[in-house]
């Protein structure tokens, strides 16, 4: 997760970052966020939301992004944990679902 702590009057303290980001992204997120906090207070939670949904798209698998077998297992793995697993924040669908009969079709075998 991401802690950020005001530390004085024009400085703030980044206690925890996710792994995986470059300092520039972090840089990039914690720009976000302060700002969002000026514009609209320190407790509205649709910023926050909306910065939350800026990093998973950040970190998200692109199109013909290529990943090793223990990358595609750990991906699998995790969305096996989630509660609502079908859409990722901005509500596209994850996970699809063919019929028998698409599947065949789509394989030549209709």
């Amino acid at each position: 997760g991401i802690i950020i702590e005001h530390f004085g009057k024009n400085t703030f303290l980044i206690r925890a970052v996710p792994v995986g980001f470059t300092g520039e992204e972090i840089a990039e997120l914690v720009w976000e966020i302060i700002h969002a906090e000026k514009e609209q207070g320190s407790r509205t939670w649709d910023a926050k939301e909306a910065i939350i949904k800026m990093l998973a798209c950040k970190k998200a698998v692109k199109a013909k992004q290529r990943l090793s077998l223990e990358e595609q297992q750990l991906l699998l793995d995790r969305l096996a944990r989630l509660k609502q697993p079908f859409t990722c924040p901005h509500g596209r669908p994850i996970i699809t679902s063919l019929s028998m009969k698409e599947l065949w079709k789509r394989f030549g075998r209709s």
